[in-house]
């Protein structure tokens, strides 16, 4: 056998002998260094295994934390869609559900806040109904995503009915 690689080495000129002797050289400093790092493993060092299992704590509170950040943007993003809704599509739903309930508003005022990343939309709604009808209408306000700021439910004594104030703060965010 080292007769068959002494013939093969001979055979080689200069130049490729130094170039195997180069390569033979890396294979061994790579080996040699995976050899190190296998036989590290085995070596038992009882503040490294410490040190691992504190970083091992350390990333799954981490992704737990990350995973509950996750949670909380998604939560902050479906709450922040109801911001998204421009406001004439609000008014038309707060119609909408006037005229099923059959609710004329005797005046409407609005007041217009705008602020730095929203705008704020007030509104005074003024208009007499019955005593069912009114209480419908404000139970079918509650279940729609609008802010009641303040009701002020007043008795007619000339008919059968209430006179009814509501207030209510619309947000929308400014585009940006």
């Amino acid at each position: 056998m080292s007769e068959k690689l002494g013939f093969y080495l001979d055979r080689l000129s200069l130049r490729e002998k130094i170039l195997l002797g180069i390569i033979s050289l890396l294979l061994g400093v790579f080996l040699g260094l995976k050899l190190a790092q296998i036989l590290s493993f085995w070596y038992y060092d009882p503040q490294n295994l410490e040190r691992f299992s504190n970083e091992q704590r350390q990333i799954l509170k981490l992704s737990l934390l990350k995973e509950e950040q996750k949670l909380n943007l998604n939560e902050l993003e479906k709450t922040l869609l109801n911001f998204k809704v421009p406001y004439q599509k609000q008014l038309d739903e707060l119609y909408k559900l006037a005229n099923a309930k059959h609710i004329h508003f005797n005046s409407i005022k609005d007041k217009k806040i705008e602020k730095e990343y929203f705008i704020s939309h007030e509104l005074e709604l003024k208009f007499e109904a019955e005593f069912m009808k009114a209480m419908q209408f404000l139970k079918a306000l509650e279940q729609i995503n609008i802010g009641l700021k303040g009701l002020n439910l007043v008795k007619d004594q000339d008919k059968k009915g209430l006179k009814v104030v509501i207030y209510l703060d619309f947000l929308v965010l400014k585009a940006y």
